[in-house]
């Protein structure tokens, strides 16, 4: 309805002298679905005397405030605040909280804030950017959690008003920045305290938060200096029940170490790329699952040794990929670990931290390191599992001797090429070999690869000599290839290239298709869509060759029975 048209039945409404009579000519401005209408008739209501719960009830069906809700206008949903404020049918009023979205919200009046909070369950006004001290008194009076996400700032009179919120969860993790007067206030909350878009605490702040009664996630803090105020803010993390998560800090004093080596269950401070000895010394005495996946050094001090037998203690996986720096004191610590390890940052190795690292058991992840010394290497041979290599881009003769005596799987992806030798050497490995990353083989390399016994991984490469692929024919283990190489070795191990291919067209007045099929050994390929396009192609192995041409025969049925012709193929 326009507005226009809206305004001319406002006059005669107004003209009206028994206004009752003229409710269904409010209903038209109702049933227009348009904001302003909607506005306009809310106004003529009041306007009239008639705000009650009962013209309510007459003039919105449930269905219509679903579709009002939906226009997600902020003026609409206030005003179905308001009056759901007014109405006391539970049913009507569970479609208001229910079936209409609050998340867009953008602007809340101090009456529609008195209708939120009489929901029984939770909140989310994320969209809200700011709020009227009258909302905040209002709202604390809510149940629930209580999420104000967008919320970027806080004036003391909210804080103090929001820490009368009587739920559990009070979120406000969209505030950069809080004031000491409203961190006060906030204290005073007796539910769990959500803030973690805070970056930096002054020390009163901080001080005043570590009264806090409930739960407090300050996951973005950047840093725990050890002023008085922050020690206290991290013994009072220290005892929070559960998980504690301070990802955010790349800062941490000994002190406020000391205080968080307390907490008892894991502790999460992976953004943290660098500690002084003394605060590594004091995490070393936490005693639950710590996680320090951004920390870039691990030193020979007595703190960063310590830390590394702490870490090594770890029964889970253990996840160092920020370490671009390992003395031989703190890979010694680590090579006790026996779970996955993880150092894929590490660009270098020693050859006395490749020994300690060495007597790991269990996945060893190196994929940082782009060379490796043939002490290095002649080192990680001695390890036992999977031993994961796939930065290195080359590898030299010795290197490659000494890594073929490696027992465990051994990912070499990266190589992009290997010599004869080298190949002669890997062939003798004991385990599963990955050389995903080359892409062509000499014969002599394919023949030396050929003597290795278990699974051999070589799907990049691209073509293969009829040499070289009768050589990969001998190898008794799992063989993976792709492409031609796969088709080369298949057909040498026929002794020749026999196929069968066979071509497939189907026409009429509104399409105009093709499909083919190959059958090549054990392995049946089809590539069908339409004429003059590219088309798709699938393959299916099968166990024998028989089994794949009884399948192909039985494809070349179902096509034929469809109208495909056969054609000499393209």
């Amino acid at each position: 309805m326009s507005k226009k048209l809206s305004l001319k039945i406002a006059q005669k409404l107004t003209a009206n002298a028994d206004p009752k009579r003229e409710l269904l000519k409010i209903k038209k401005l109702i049933t227009a679905n348009n904001a302003d209408s909607f506005v306009l008739a809310v106004e003529l209501v009041r306007t009239l005397e008639l705000d009650n719960e009962t013209t309510w009830l007459a003039l919105l069906a449930k269905s219509r405030v679903v579709q009002l809700g939906k226009l997600g206008d902020d003026r609409v949903i206030n005003l179905l605040l308001e009056i759901a404020g007014q109405v006391k049918d539970s049913k009507w009023r569970e479609v208001v909280f229910d079936k209409i979205s609050f998340y867009g919200l953008t602007s809340l009046s101090d009456a529609a804030a008195q209708a939120l909070a009489q929901h029984q369950g939770d909140l989310y006004l994320d969209g809200l950017t700011s709020l009227s001290d009258a909302a905040a008194q209002a709202l604390a009076q809510h149940k629930g959690d209580l999420w104000l996400n967008g919320l970027t700032s806080l004036s003391e009179a909210a804080a103090q008003a929001l820490a009368q919120h009587k739920g559990g969860w009070l979120g406000l993790p969209g505030l950069t920045s809080l004031s000491d007067a409203a961190a006060q206030a906030l204290a005073q909350h007796k539910g769990d305290l959500y803030l973690r878009g805070l970056t930096s605490l002054s020390d009163a702040a901080a001080q005043a938060l570590a009264q806090l009664k409930g739960n407090l996630d300050l996951d973005g803090l950047t840093s725990l200096s050890d002023s008085p105020g922050y020690v206290a803010l991290a013994r009072k993390l220290a005892q929070l029940k559960g998980n504690l998560d301070l990802n955010g800090l790349t800062s941490l004093s000994e002190a406020a170490a000391q205080a968080l080596a307390q907490h008892e269950g894991d502790l999460r401070l992976e953004g943290l790329t660098s500690l002084s000895d003394a605060a590594a010394q004091a995490l070393a005495q936490h005693k639950g699952v710590l996680d320090l996946n951004g920390l870039t050094s691990l030193s020979d001090s007595p703190g960063h040794v310590a830390l590394a037998r702490k870490l090594a203690r770890r029964k889970r996986n253990l996840v160092l990929n920020g370490l671009t720096s390992l003395s031989d004191a703190a890979a010694q610590a680590l090579g006790k670990h026996k779970g996955d390890l993880c150092l894929n940052g590490l660009t270098n190795l020693s050859e006395a931290a490749a020994q300690a690292l060495a007597k790991h058991g269990g996945y060893l992840g190196l994929s940082g390191l782009t060379s490796l010394s043939d002490a290095a290497a002649q080192a990680l041979a001695q390890h036992e599992g999977f031993l994961g290599l796939p930065g290195l881009t080359s590898l030299s003769e010795a290197a490659a001797q000494a890594l073929g005596k490696h027992k465990g799987v051994l990912d070499l992806n990266g190589l992009t090429s290997l010599s004869d030798a080298a190949a002669q050497a890997l062939g003798q490995h004991e385990g599963d070999l990955h050389l995903d990353g080359l892409t062509s083989l000499s014969d002599a390399a394919a023949q030396a690869l050929a003597q290795h016994e278990g699974f051999l991984g070589l799907p990049g490469l691209t073509s293969l000599s009829e040499a070289a692929a009768q050589a990969l024919t001998q190898h008794k283990g799992d063989l993976w290839l792709n492409g031609k190489a796969e088709e080369a070795v298949e057909a040498s191990k026929t002794g020749s290239v026999a196929k069968t291919e066979r071509y497939f067209e189907f026409k009429d007045n509104q399409s105009a298709k093709f499909w083919g099929i190959r059958v090549q050994v054990c392995k049946v390929t089809v590539h069908f869509g339409k004429i003059g396009g590219s088309g798709q192609t699938r393959s299916k192995s099968f166990k024998d060759e028989i089994t794949a041409q009884a399948h192909a025969e039985r494809l070349v049925k179902e096509k034929t029975r469809k109208g495909y012709n056969e054609t000499p193929g393209a």
